[in-house]
C-alpha cells in the first residue's frame, strides 16, 4: 500500500492507476473485500484517474468507495469524509448538482473540527 502511495504522489498517475487494482486484489485475498487497505487503494485508483483528467470515469470508484466506508466507518469518519470530498470535487467538474449537497457536508464537517 506504502509503495502505491509513493507511485501517486511521484506523480505518474499512469502507473498508480494500473497498480491500484493489484494492490487492492492482494490484500482483498488476504485481509477480505471490506478491508480499509482494500479501499484506500481503490480510492487511489479513483484518484488516479481524476489527475489523469479523466472526470467522468473517477466518479465510478468515487462513489463505490464513498458508499462502502460510510456503510462500515459511518458518515462522520475521516476516511469517509475524504471519500466525500473526492467525489464532490469529481462531481463539480462534472457540473453535477449533488456536489454542493457534499460541499455543505465536507464544511460543516470542517467548522466541528478546524482547519
Amino acid at each position: 500500500m506504502r509503495v502505491l502511495r509513493q507511485v501517486y504522489d511521484s506523480g505518474d498517475y499512469a502507473a498508480a492507476l494500473t497498480f491500484a487494482p493489484t494492490v487492492a486484489e492482494a490484500v482483498q485475498d488476504l485481509l477480505g473485500a471490506e478491508h480499509r487497505l482494500v479501499l484506500d487503494a481503490r480510492h487511489w485508483q479513483g484518484a488516479a484517474l481524476f489527475r489523469m483528467g479523466r472526470f467522468a470515469d473517477s466518479e465510478a470508484p468515487h462513489r463505490g468507495i464513498l458508499e462502502r466506508r460510510e456503510a462500515l466507518l459511518g458518515p462522520d469518519h475521516v476516511d469517509t469524509l475524504h471519500s466525500c470530498a473526492a467525489l464532490s470535487q469529481t462531481l463539480d467538474l462534472l457540473d453535477h448538482p449533488f456536489a454542493q449537497h457534499d460541499r455543505a457536508r465536507i464544511a460543516a464537517w470542517q467548522a466541528e473540527t478546524g482547519p
